[in-house]
């Protein structure tokens, strides 16, 4: 493809000085990556402080620099603005939801920094694998790459494709642009560059 059309010059990287803080300051390094890296928009959802229960100062943080960069807030999953938090499960506050609807984001509204909460119908909450700092970096680094401009991709291979979607197999793979469609559940990557 370069030799038909040479590839662009690449644009200059936002600042990486964000990694510095992502153990010892992860809401830190939130603010630095999202300042850096998630462009600002026109869009404005308003005052985060209309909400029935006290803000956490951590999600505070995260809304601050959320207030013009929807995209960090509402691409692939959801963070609800505080508005739209709801009690459940014995004082615990809806604050998230997953893409698809499966499961829901709670906390603790008394704890300092609290830890977040996995609930999925059908099942006893359970413990995300970080407190609230932690957890608020994860979800916008994943947000940016769910849904960045240097995204990709990468599906099982033609050979695999073609072992597995043949006829006596019944599953077929469907090719949308660049991605194919994976009926099944399978290996995939995502890499950013």
């Amino acid at each position: 493809m370069n030799r038909g059309r040479p590839p662009a010059e690449p644009e200059a990287l936002p600042n990486l000085d964000w990694l510095a803080y992502v153990t010892a300051g992860p809401l830190e390094a939130l603010t630095r990556f999202a300042e850096g890296w998630v462009p600002e928009t026109c869009q404005d959802p308003g005052m985060f402080a209309a909400a029935p229960w006290a803000v956490p100062g951590q999600l505070a943080v995260f809304y601050r620099p959320a207030r013009h960069r929807p995209a960090l807030f509402a691409v692939q999953n959801r963070l609800r603005l505080p508005r739209a938090w709801r009690a459940k499960n014995g004082g615990l506050i809806a604050f998230g939801d997953e893409s698809q609807a499966v499961f829901t984001w709670l906390f603790d509204p008394s704890r300092p920094d609290p830890d977040v909460w996995i609930d999925q119908d059908g099942y006893e909450p359970r413990r995300e694998h970080q407190r609230l700092s932690g957890f608020l970096l994860r979800f916008a680094l994943y947000e940016a790459m769910m849904k960045g401009p240097t995204t990709r991709r990468r599906w099982p291979g033609s050979a695999r494709r073609r072992r597995t979607s043949s006829p006596a197999r019944g599953t077929a793979a469907k090719t949308a642009g660049e991605h194919a469609w994976w009926p099944s559940p399978g290996p995939w990557r995502v890499s950013c560059g």
